[in-house]
């Protein structure tokens, strides 16, 4: 019941549009203290309907009666509301930002709904609409991007709360060095995942100490599958007064006793620039928000991303062949994806600057089924299929952007208007294959089917008698068919392997440094947990 001030009013038709009827000179007002407004005309006509609307509640169209002044009650917009932690229950500190996906039955979903983490670590949504609340997407200084699946619907005036709970990101530290003297480079800025220091605050970014020593936290986990889960990869950069900026460059670490990884980031004065514009295919409109990448010479990966004029601008590429990659991470105006790609030439002293016009590619498509093992076909599997962008020299590919699809109720999936390019398609659940590695050329399809088996979990425990877990590592594979896939130990020797197929398998313990299994243990579907190992 209490009064709303600095509610929008304003004169409209019954279908909330603006009001043809509603003469030149009539306004538009906002309620005061009290709740009142008044909204006139110079010719003394009357609106037919108003609209009222505000961030905090629900917007409403209603009908004017002629006979005077009335009352309207407006429902207030859903709220999400809680706070944010880490593992230990500690709030997190600003800055960083909490942020909601919510689908509407007026479009397919809606995001942007965000609120900023508050320095007791809580957090506010409010002036969201009326729908289904899909996805909720946490960022910190110290914490990797985190999602968490929702399926909530959010009513009027309803409020929920919802504490989050941040894993740590992963630590890179080393020293930033002279390229031609191997001396330290003091103070200088070191930052990684964007491509200049401190566009986010949110990203890991730091400056070095008196000798040329940083530490950053807050990476995200990405292993190199077919290396093994230690490695990672990871984006780097360092700039100083004196040598200006390298590159924000690839780098895939192993980590070292502590789990932590350490990196040599090397400046050098003499490092090439690379500037130009890119426009749409058709030659002449400006490309803004488009992704350049490049792979120079020293097989170190950058990336910038267009401005509204289309311009680029690459610091610190070393002298001789670039590898370029440009491309629209969306699909274009044409329905279809865009790129460019090509070898440039990067001289010293010289002026390197290119002109760039995409090129659409023919739309092509990845389809498949799925059954299980009786051949009935499953429906409601999701399906994810990463594309891999390649550089046209140097034999180096990126994990970029993944789509997905659900099986329909013949089992049938299909991914249409892809990119010509490699993907790894992979299906939820315990699926065989594990993925489908296709190469996809313009204009032509791929099928990629999958078979359905049933899941069962692996878990148990080591007695470790004194050995650090960190040591060790789980192996657990087929008979006969050799090291299947690989897992850690928590400190306190148990281990859990999820979506395992279920089927006769063997469980293997062996030491990192020696490869080669110390204990072993027969796993089927009848006996996958309580399976206890031993370090001798």
């Amino acid at each position: 019941g209490r009064p709303l001030a600095g509610l929008s009013v304003e004169p409209c038709g019954a279908d909330g549009s603006p009001s043809d009827e509603w003469p030149e000179g009539g306004r538009s007002a906002s309620t005061d203290r009290e709740g009142f407004f008044r909204v006139t005309s110079r010719d003394g006509s009357f609106p037919t309907h108003v609209r009222l609307e505000s961030e905090v509640y629900l917007p409403r169209v209603t009908a004017v009666p002629e006979a005077g002044p009335w009352e309207v009650v407006l429902e207030a917009r859903p709220v999400i509301e809680g706070r944010v932690l880490d593992p230990s229950g500690a709030p997190i500190a600003p800055p960083g930002t909490v942020s909601v996906d919510v689908r509407t039955e007026l479009e397919d979903g809606s995001g942007g709904f965000e609120a900023h983490i508050q320095p007791d670590g809580t957090y506010r949504i409010s002036g969201l609409p009326v729908g289904q609340w899909t996805m909720t997407s946490t960022h910190a200084r110290g914490f990797p991007l985190q999602h968490q699946r929702a399926d909530q619907e959010l009513t009027a005036g309803s409020l929920h709360k919802l504490d989050l709970v941040l894993e740590p990101g992963l630590v890179v530290h080393g020293v930033v060095l002279d390229e031609d003297t191997r001396e330290p480079v003091p103070f200088a800025k070191v930052w990684g995942d964007v491509e200049e220091y401190a566009s986010d605050p949110q990203a890991p970014s730091t400056v070095a100490d008196s000798e040329g020593r940083f530490r950053l936290d807050g990476f995200k986990r990405t292993p190199i599958e077919p290396i093994g889960g230690e490695h990672n990869i990871f984006f780097l950069a360092t700039a100083s007064p004196e040598h200006g900026a390298s590159p924000l460059s690839f780098f895939m670490l192993e980590p070292d006793e502590r789990g932590e990884y350490e990196v040599e980031l090397l400046l050098s004065s003499r490092l090439c620039t690379l500037t130009g514009r890119v426009f749409e295919p058709d030659g002449s409109t400006p490309a803004k928000g488009v992704a350049v990448w490049g792979l120079d010479s020293a097989e170190q990966a950058t990336s910038r991303t267009t401005d509204e004029l289309g311009g680029f601008k690459i610091e610190g590429l070393s002298e001789g062949a670039l590898g370029c990659l440009v491309y629209r991470r969306e699909r274009g105006p044409s329905g279809f994806f865009e790129s460019w790609v090509g070898d440039l030439e990067l001289v010293s002293g010289s002026l390197n600057d290119v002109r760039i016009v995409l090129r659409a590619d023919s739309a092509t498509e990845i389809a498949g089924h799925i059954a299980d093992d009786q051949g009935l076909q499953v429906s409601g599997v999701e399906v994810r299929a990463q594309y891999f962008m390649s550089f046209p020299s140097g034999g180096i590919q990126y994990a970029m952007d993944v789509e997905t699809a659900t099986t329909d109720e013949e089992g049938r999936y299909r991914f249409v208007g892809m990119r010509a390019g490699h993907y790894v398609v992979r299906a939820d659940g315990c699926a065989s294959p594990s993925m489908h590695d296709l190469d996809l050329t313009s204009g032509e399809g791929s099928s990629a089917d999958f078979i359905a088996h049933a899941c069962m979990t692996v878990e148990g425990w080591v007695e470790l008698n004194g050995t650090p877990p960190g040591e060790l590592r789980l192996g657990l594979s087929a008979p006969n068919l050799g090291w299947r896939t690989s897992a850690e130990l928590a400190e306190d020797g148990t281990f859990q392997i999820p979506d395992v197929i279920a089927s006769d398998l063997e469980l293997g313990l062996y030491r990192v440094d020696e490869g080669k299994y110390i204990d072993q243990a027969p796993v089927s579907a009848a006996h996958p947990t309580g399976i206890v190992l031993r370090v001798p």
